[in-house]
Parts: structure tokens; C-alpha cells; sequence
């Protein structure tokens, strides 16, 4: 049996294998942020801006009424903080964390025994899916050409 070493060009070739590997997860990355910062987005202006049609409450101290939200629209905005909680986390090259940080922001999304779901989370999801599939596709190739 016969052993070859590794030439000059085998090295030189897995070194630039190695470094489009890197380059590729750093699309992968790059990707990741992209796609919080859409779905941060499409999620804060739906809470914001979105079609409400819940109940009408009068909020003491304040002039105008507050239009709630109905079961299945995404949850009205009154104080701002679910709108301002919702960011991401991108960790490593094949990880990001996207959700809220207010604690009642659970309930909203999945609904109580006595409240049905005001779904904000898996809507941006849903609707972003397309954006995300193309950012996976595109960026990782992006990173390498450049």
C-alpha cells in the first residue's frame, strides 16, 4: 500500500475550504440578524398599528378611549412596554432567540382559561417566513463573494 502526502495544492485547497467555512457561517450570522431585526420590527408595528376591534374602555386620566384587542388580533398597545420588550438575540453563527420580555407576554401569546390569544410572536413568524428563507439562501453567499 502505497502513501501519499499532501501536496501544496491539497493544503492550499482545504486552507480555502476552512476559510469559506468561516465565511459562510459569518452569513449565516449576518442572516440571523437580519431576520430579527424584521420580525423585531413587523412585531412592534403590529401591536402598534394594527387593526384593532376589542371593546372600548375609558382609562382614567386620559381624554381619549382605549380600543382593545379581539381574540386572534394581535394585543393593543396602551403603555408601550410589550411593543418596547420584543427584541432578539442572535448567539453564534446558527442561533438567534427572538421573543418578549415582559413577563405577561406569555399569556398574550398563548391565551389564559379566561382570555383567548392575542397571537404577536408566531404572526411575525408566520408572516416573515419567505424573508427568512430568503436571507438563509442569499447571505451566506453574499459573505463568501466578498
Amino acid at each position: 500500500m502505497q502513501v501519499y502526502e499532501p501536496t501544496t495544492i491539497t493544503k492550499q485547497y482545504l486552507k480555502d475550504l476552512s476559510h469559506h467555512d468561516e465565511m459562510m457561517k459569518s452569513g449565516y450570522r449576518i442572516a440571523f440578524f437580519n431576520i430579527g431585526k424584521q420580525l423585531t420590527r413587523y412585531t412592534r408595528e403590529i401591536i402598534k398599528k394594527g387593526p384593532k376591534t376589542g371593546r372600548l374602555y375609558y382609562i382614567a386620566g386620559r381624554k381619549k378611549r382605549h380600543r382593545a384587542s379581539a381574540a386572534g388580533e394581535a394585543p393593543a398597545n396602551l403603555t408601550g412596554r410589550l411593543r418596547k420588550g420584543v427584541n432578539f438575540n442572535v448567539s453564534g453563527w446558527d442561533q438567534m432567540q427572538f421573543g418578549d420580555t415582559v413577563f405577561y407576554g406569555k399569556f398574550l401569546e398563548e391565551g389564559t382559561r379566561k382570555m383567548k390569544p392575542r397571537p404577536h410572536l408566531s404572526k411575525s413568524v408566520d408572516y416573515n417566513e419567505a424573508y427568512a428563507e430568503q436571507q438563509l439562501a442569499l447571505e451566506p453567499l453574499r459573505a463568501i463573494q466578498r
